[in-house]
């Protein structure tokens, strides 16, 4: 949804539903309704940006133009489609129209999501989480002994019995430090942790990226135990000293695994 051909081929969709629901054929409608009703959205969009950016303040970064341009032509689209359906003459007419103002929705939706990218894929936007994580429950606990040593692939060698590939869950940090309530992480457990004898691996706190980015840049065993958010745009955390602490004491040598991170070496937005 966020790569390929998909936003091209929506978008052009997009351009032809909103030919549709413009150019009705009536003079009247292109030099008073059109104006009218582009004017109301633009009135819609400036309310719904001074509560966002002043009032409700969900995101630490102010939001792009882009975007609130984006939610106005949707916006703009159901408020077209109002006097289209009015003076539409059949069945047909009347089906086309609707049709037009959801695809020039769709159209903007996906471009909104072209920036925050929450939902790379069909299968996020209809609620399957990316990976298929596993409980964190049922990933080995505590090991009494680990693999130590720098550099580590010459102490620590791949068992045989050590799985083909890493798995993804998710867990919840409690605010004992920080006071801070944030959603659940998501952590990426490499084949290295999941083997016996247990490597000690390092614990990588990622910003604005889930731990499936480092699934994807790096296929060797030993990559670090990735701790982030779900959604990568905003980040796990709101911003400030009170997250970073909550950040690194909720996974200092968490699960086992031994791993030490350094102070300040996490800072995340919400």
């Amino acid at each position: 949804m966020v790569s390929g051909p998909v936003p091209v081929v929506v978008v052009v969709l997009g351009v032809f539903a909103a030919a549709w629901l413009v150019l009705r054929g009536d003079r009247r409608h292109l030099t008073r309704t059109v104006p009218r009703l582009v004017l109301s959205a633009a009135l819609m969009v400036g309310v719904l940006a001074f509560l966002v950016q002043r009032v409700w303040r969900p995101f630490p970064d102010p939001v792009p133009r882009s975007v609130y341009t984006w939610v106005g032509l949707g916006l703009l689209a159901v408020l077209l489609a109002v006097p289209r359906l009015r003076h539409g003459r059949g069945v047909s007419s009347r089906v086309l129209t609707v049709l037009a103002a959801l695809t020039v929705v769709l159209t903007a939706s996906s471009q909104v999501n072209l920036f925050f990218r929450a939902f790379p894929t069909v299968a996020t936007a209809l609620g399957d989480p990316p990976g298929h994580p596993v409980s964190f429950g049922s990933v080995r606990g505590r090991e009494a002994t680990l693999v130590t040593g720098a550099p580590l692939d010459r102490v620590w060698a791949a068992p045989a019995t050590m799985p083909a590939a890493g798995v993804v869950s998710q867990v919840p940090i409690p605010g004992s430090v920080s006071g801070f309530a944030a959603r659940h992480a998501e952590v990426y457990l490499p084949p290295a942790y999941l083997s016996t004898p247990r490597a000690r691996l390092p614990v990588l706190v990622l910003l604005a990226e889930g731990p499936l980015e480092a699934v994807g840049c790096s296929l060797q065993t030993t990559t670090p135990i990735s701790v982030g958010s779900p959604s990568p745009n905003p980040g796990c955390f709101r911003g400030g000293a009170s997250s970073t602490k909550h950040c690194i004491t909720g996974m200092r040598g968490d699960r086992g695994s031994g791993p030490t991170v350094p102070r300040g070496a996490a800072r995340c937005g919400r």
